[in-house]
This record gives structure tokens, sequence and C-alpha cells, in this order.
């Protein structure tokens, strides 16, 4: 992953799965190499706000809280802080990780930033 300042679960990635979208029924380590390839990809791409948050519903379009349950927890917290540092709204920062995620997903538009969260978030400066 290069220079990507994300904390990931090298230990749990199958290089062999790399761009093998995780099927519903996908292992943990299927689960947590595709969430490490987003990451990657988020951080490298050029892309913000909305665009990103499109880009997110698609990458994860079917996955249910169990799904996100089997990445390791550094990974999806890795995902949630690119998403935010990006300027897309997770919900509350104090909510589960998985559940805030899979929320997402639920949703066709993006969630409103709470005023406080947003006040306090170091956005990139792109965003």
């Amino acid at each position: 992953m290069g220079n990507c300042p994300y904390a990931v679960a090298f230990k749990r990635i199958d290089t062999s799965l790399w761009g093998v979208p995780a099927p519903a029924d996908a292992s943990e380590a299927h689960a947590t190499t595709w969430v490490t390839k987003t990451i990657h990809d988020y951080h490298l791409a050029m892309v913000w706000d909305n665009h990103l948050f499109d880009n997110y519903l698609g990458d994860f379009e079917g996955w249910t809280r169990e799904l996100f349950l089997k990445v390791e927890r550094g990974t999806l917290r890795s995902l949630k802080t690119v998403l935010r540092h990006r300027g897309v709204y997770t919900g509350n920062n104090r909510a589960r990780i998985a559940d805030s995620l899979y929320s997402m997903v639920a949703t066709e538009n993006a969630l409103e930033w709470d005023p406080a969260e947003f006040q306090s978030m170091d956005f990139h400066q792109q965003s």
C-alpha cells in the first residue's frame, strides 16, 4: 500500500483476492482484503464528498452488517477515517464502526454532518 497512512491488517489480506469484490458469504480474509483495497483506492483517488459517497455505495452494495463485522476492526476504523477525512459523514463518531458503515449502504443520500463534528474535523484540503 506504499505511502498510504491508514492502518490495515496486512496479515489478514489475501493478495489473490485483491480487486475481487467480497460476496455475502466472504471469509474474514476476503472481506478485509476488499476493505483494504477500497481504502487504498480512496486514498489515491481524486474524489471527495458526494462523489466519494457514491463510490462507497457502489463498492459496498449488498454488504450486510455481518459482513462488515468480519473485517478486522482497525481496518474498518481506517475506512471510516478515510471517508470522513475526504468529506463523507459516517454518522456519529461514537457509534459502532460496523453499524455506521452498514447504515450508510442502506441510504441513498449522504448524511448531513453534525455541526460539532464538522467544526472539529480535519478535512483533506480538496474536500
